[in-house]
């Protein structure tokens, strides 16, 4: 299984210690919801080394915003003339299309445009798992 994380989860403390108790999932952060969490841990003092290593111990990779996940999602938004105020969304659900991944938000309503049943909360994944 492949799961791509948007940022909203990791402040759900069980979520993250599941996630760091099931290694076997392939996990990945969008480059654009690591920016998002790496501003809201450097708000709270946090610094840069502390989120690597917090992502790191769960198994959480970053991908980068390629050209492919780019243009996924581009393609996304013309379909919803939304972009300006749902860019970071569409490249957060984008990469979960172009890594052919389960999206884990708790944000189901901005990620609307991806296929039924590709989009889950923490809560319902920790369930089926």
């Amino acid at each position: 299984m492949k799961l791509v994380l948007d940022t909203n989860v990791f402040a759900n403390k069980k979520f993250c210690d599941w996630l760091r108790q099931h290694g076997e999932i392939e996990k990945v952060i969008p480059c654009v919801a690591y920016m998002e969490l790496m501003y809201h841990y450097l708000k709270r003092g946090k610094t840069e080394d502390f989120t690597n290593r917090f992502l790191d111990v769960r198994g959480v990779v970053i991908a980068p915003l390629d050209i492919k996940t780019a243009n996924a999602a581009a393609q996304a938004a013309t379909k919803r003339w939304d972009f300006r105020e749902h860019a970071r969304d569409y490249a957060i659900g984008a990469t979960a299309v172009v890594h052919g991944a389960k999206l884990v938000t708790y944000n189901s309503k901005d990620f609307e445009w991806l296929p039924k049943g590709e989009v889950l909360s923490p809560d319902e994944l920790m369930k089926q798992k």
